[in-house]
């Protein structure tokens, strides 16, 4: 597959790890591209419409669209909404939610470790969809790595941002 030149493999590599390849085969563009989040147990989209961050059924409308930003410190990144125009932040140890980006907090930057999972920098832990239960609306968190689908995601590239409704299904 030949890229065009404004396009790179995404590799992430925290300072506490070798060398960490983002192994799940995404592509990230230096422009404004924004994208879609998707878990691949239940094909529901991350969404941060009411102010929450929860899982929903695919809508194409702004509030499931991500931008990644680069971190204060390599291979980390800000995962910011297109929507709203805030970050996920980690609050209370375990709750996802949406915050104004400030540089400094760990809270706010994530990485992707060597299982090709999303993992805030600030806990340690993965993204993971509240009790493994795939239903709209259920809330995201940050646990342990245990192993479950709840924390698997993939992310898929839209190339276009604004109020603009997609028409396809990721």
């Amino acid at each position: 597959m030949v890229l065009p030149a404004k396009w790179f493999l995404l590799i992430l590599v925290p300072s506490f790890y070798d060398s960490i390849v983002f192994t799940l085969n995404y592509y990230y563009c230096e422009d404004d591209s924004w994208y879609l989040i998707r878990s691949t147990a239940s094909n529901l989209v991350l969404d941060a419409s009411n102010s929450r961050v929860t899982v929903q059924h695919f809508d194409g409308y702004t509030p499931q669209l991500w931008r990644f930003k680069r971190g204060s410190r390599p291979g980390l990144f800000f995962i910011l909404n297109n929507s709203t125009e805030t970050v996920l932040d980690v609050a209370n140890d375990y709750t996802v939610v949406l915050a104004k980006q400030t540089n400094e907090s760990l809270s706010q930057q994530w990485f992707v470790n060597s299982n090709g999972r999303i993992v805030n920098a600030g806990s340690g832990r993965n993204l993971d969809i509240t009790g493994a239960r795939y239903i709209p609306g259920n809330p995201l968190i940050v646990y342990p790595d245990n192993g479950n689908p709840a924390q698997d995601f993939i992310v898929k590239e839209k190339r276009t941002c604004g109020d603009q409704k997609f028409n396809t299904i990721p």
